[in-house]
């Protein structure tokens, strides 16, 4: 039973079986427009990383603790650092053509920041400057014109080490640190109305924490606080506002790792452990099924604070540090788990 008018009505369930798999919608609740507000949780199939390639390397030479995106074959390396210098850079990777190019620099040099695609451009948010101070600016970057806008809204809290996604043409940006401490905020900035508002606030206070989003849900895994790692993973529902912690954990818990998101999987690969070893390890976490599970394949060799991204069944890989700092862009092609 439904009742739309008043507001008043039991969850709804429907199971869809396609060639992609399950689909289970449910009635949520009304949008201030009285719209009903329906949730769609698609169910994939578990994925695993089967084998590991290198491309063309970056120009500019080693680099940690940068931002890449994927946008029309093309995976930009933004920001980051060689290990001495915060830096502005941006790099576009041409998947067709195996090479990489320099583009025009972001305005502000940044480190540890995070970001996502919106609409055809690129948004950069926060990280660590090169005055070493926390940054709240936003800046956004149009591949079509190579030029970035820095004259957006800023942040309400400055933050280094959060993570970002997009979700419904909206920016989420949650945890990381600042001068004030290891933060659980979450901040949503609208792109057609250049505001910030406020979410609830996760569980965990974290930086270095893993964002990603499956089914229009943000997840927020691992990282560190002031008592040390954090191995728990939250689930935020934008439509109702609320965050819950799953009873799913991270099997090795990290920091400085990288997440890509593949056909509702999420890669979770790299970074360092409790003892500050550098991991090769990847987990894979299908939010739809509540599964976990070790990838038999590890990466190429022990990495940590490199950035990633997913384009359909592969993973691009950009930078990192272990035994140096690296220069590499390395490919992992996924494969469905038999079972």
């Amino acid at each position: 039973m439904i009742k739309i008018g008043k507001k008043v009505f039991p969850v709804l369930i429907t199971l869809l079986i396609s060639s992609c798999g399950l689909s289970t919608l449910r009635v949520s609740d009304l949008d201030e427009n009285n719209k009903v507000l329906v949730e769609v949780n698609d169910i994939k199939p578990l994925l695993r990383i089967s084998s590991w390639s290198r491309k063309a390397v970056l120009p500019y030479g080693g680099m940690e603790n940068l931002f890449v995106a994927y946008l029309d074959d093309f995976v930009y390396s933004i920001g980051g650092d060689d290990g001495f210098a915060k830096l502005p850079t941006i790099y576009a990777y041409d998947i067709k053509k195996n090479e990489w190019k320099t583009k025009s620099p972001l305005f502000t040099a940044r480190t540890n920041s995070s970001g996502a695609v919106i609409d055809s451009k690129i948004y950069i948010v926060g990280g660590f400057s090169s005055t070493n101070n926390y940054l709240s600016s936003l800046e956004v970057y149009d591949p079509s014109t190579d030029k970035s806008d820095n004259t957006k809204l800023a942040m309400t809290y400055s933050r280094s080490g959060h993570g970002a996604v997009n979700i419904g043409g909206k920016l989420y940006v949650v945890g990381g640190k600042n001068d004030s401490g290891f933060l659980n905020s979450l901040e949503i900035y609208t792109p057609a109305t250049n505001t910030w508002t406020l979410g609830s606030q996760m569980t965990f206070p974290r930086t270095n924490v893993g964002v990603a989003t499956v089914n229009n849900k943000l997840y927020a895994i691992g990282g560190e606080d002031q008592s040390g790692f954090v191995n728990a993973i939250e689930e935020f529902n934008p439509i109702r506002n609320e965050w819950k912690t799953l009873e799913t954990k991270l099997i090795v818990s990290r920091k400085n790792f990288s997440v890509a998101t593949l056909d509702g999987n999420i890669f979770i690969m790299g970074g360092k452990d409790e003892n500050n070893n550098y991991l090769d390890s990847i987990e894979v976490f299908n939010p739809a099924l509540n599964k976990i599970q070790t990838n038999p394949m590890k990466l190429m060799r022990p990495n940590s604070s490199f950035s990633s991204t997913g384009v359909n069944d592969t993973i691009y890989l950009v930078g990192g540090v272990g035994t140096s700092i690296f220069n590499t862009l390395e490919l992992g092609k996924a494969v469905v788990v038999k079972e």
